[in-house]
């Protein structure tokens, strides 16, 4: 297979199974004026336009409940109770950063190999517009401030990002990195594609 025609199919392709799983392009330059040899660089640099590849994605709904109220050595204040109940849905994306992925290509054997870092968590974020407010107690003495609330919010989403890491989150997200490139790089006419984590 001619060069060129090979490495923009490679370009192609790549944009076109990143976009149905939430890669982030940062620029992808498809229209060049004349044919040229596309080598090994040439690959590696088309694929770091795309910034990074999010491979897998946890959705879920978590409750957070914040009580406070306000002590005097140890004894609870009357009228100073209060507490907030609220739920809500996010969700959390793993991928690889291509920044840094190297292309190596052997011609005899039409064989490539992509070496990419092990997968990150890209994204973790709270649907605002879901937070559903269960119950919400004030009192007089003592009210519970939004940037409170956040706060709680935000911690909350820390442990569920790290209860999936502890589950094996970020190792199916290499898992589904490396099938991705290796029936992308395929399509694209190579026999064979190691996909290597660094």
């Amino acid at each position: 297979m001619n060069k060129w025609i090979r490495n923009t199919l490679i370009i192609l392709v790549v944009a076109l199974v990143s976009s149905g799983l939430g890669i982030y392009v940062a620029r992808m330059d498809f229209f060049m004026e004349k044919p040229k040899e596309v080598d090994t660089s040439t690959i590696a640099n088309e694929m770091k336009k795309i910034a990074e590849l999010a491979t897998y994605e946890y959705t879920y709904t978590d409750v957070v409940f914040v009580k406070a109220d306000k002590k005097f050595n140890g004894i609870t204040l009357p009228l100073t109770k209060t507490s907030f109940l609220a739920k809500y849905d996010g969700y959390i994306k793993a991928g690889v950063n291509l920044q840094d992925a190297e292309i190596e290509v052997n011609e005899e054997l039409n064989e490539i190999t992509i070496k990419v870092g092990k997968s990150v968590i890209l994204e973790n974020v709270v649907d605002t517009d879901s937070i559903e407010v269960l119950d919400e107690k004030s009192s007089l003495f003592n009210k519970l401030e939004t940037q409170e609330k956040i706060e709680e919010i935000n911690a909350n989403k820390k442990k569920m990002e790290e209860k999936i890491i502890a589950g094996g989150f970020l190792d199916k997200a290499d898992e589904n990195t490396r099938l991705l490139l290796e029936s992308t790089f395929k399509m694209a006419g190579f026999d064979k594609v190691n996909v290597v984590f660094k």
